[in-house]
């Protein structure tokens, strides 16, 4: 409480939907915007002579999804990465391992990336799981543990206050990132939604202000209340384009993704946010 003329100093830390503290992620995911897009104004190295080598570490042992070592993101100083069940901050100056701590499982460092959102890491690991973690300490703070399995082999979501994985085997889910039971490391979290597709997922999706739109590995494409998991529409493309093989992008009004077969799709977004399949 003030009185008249007296001063004080306060530090205010941002506030996460978790209740974290907010750290400073200059890149914190696969995309470097949320429209899943990695556009910046830095400059590329025009010939191998140009770039300049200021550090290398080994880490891993091979190519294996398993033992080699994953794509980083960079939180505060630190470059967070895994290798095989090891999640490590690395210095970025030096990549000396700064501090780690063992998962529950391991990941699947070929394809996959750790998350970095509200004050909490998450990792897609192997066998069906995702794991959360206190970005400050690495402490884990709770574990999803799908009933379907496979990894999770595409990118995560992060969209206010929930986490959209999508894994291989067959379902896309939907995950609140509260932690219910705060003095528990090992909490088994349930989805707040699932939507089952038999071909799986292995694509990243993209979440709007009302809807998800996700491409399946049985080369459709779906619109679902990103609330409650509840189809709105869906979309089945050709045979010859074959299942999607990027994530979902946005960018003016427009979602844009790729297929295995060389195909770019792009559908308008109607005025009620949803796909316009008549003018697209």
């Amino acid at each position: 409480r003030l009185i008249q003329d007296e001063e004080r100093t306060f530090t205010l830390h941002k506030s996460s939907g978790s209740g974290l503290e907010e750290l400073d992620a200059q890149w914190g995911g696969y995309w470097k915007n949320e429209s899943n897009q990695n556009i910046v104004d830095a400059m590329a190295p025009a010939a191998r002579l140009e770039a300049e080598v200021s550090w290398q570490k080994q880490y891993g042992e091979n190519a294996d999804y398993g033992k080699s070592v994953s794509d980083g993101i960079l939180v505060e100083n630190y470059i967070c990465c895994f290798n095989g069940n090891i999640l490590m901050y690395l210095d970025k100056d030096t990549g000396e391992i700064v501090k780690s701590v063992k998962m529950a499982a391991w990941g699947n460092s070929s394809f996959t990336k750790p998350l970095y959102a509200a004050g909490m890491i998450f990792v897609p690991l192997s066998d069906g799981k995702l794991q959360a973690f206190n970005a400050r300490t690495l402490e884990s703070m709770w574990i999803y543990k799908d009933n379907v399995g496979g990894n999770a082999a595409s990118a995560l979501r992060y969209d206010s206050g929930y986490i959209y994985a999508a894994f291989a085997n067959g379902n896309l889910v939907c995950i609140s990132i509260n932690d219910e039971k705060p003095n528990s490391t090992n909490e088994e979290k349930l989805a707040v939604w699932k939507q089952y597709d038999s071909k799986g997922y292995r694509t990243g999706v993209y979440t709007s202000e009302k809807y998800l739109f996700a491409c399946s590995h049985s080369t459709t494409l779906y619109c679902l209340d990103k609330k409650t998991g509840e189809i709105v529409q869906k979309t089945s493309l050709p045979l010859e384009a074959g299942a999607a093989s990027t994530a979902v992008s946005y960018e003016n009004g427009r979602i844009y993704f790729a297929t295995e077969n060389g195909y770019l799709y792009s559908y308008t977004l109607a005025e009620d946010g949803k796909l316009d399949t008549e003018s697209s």
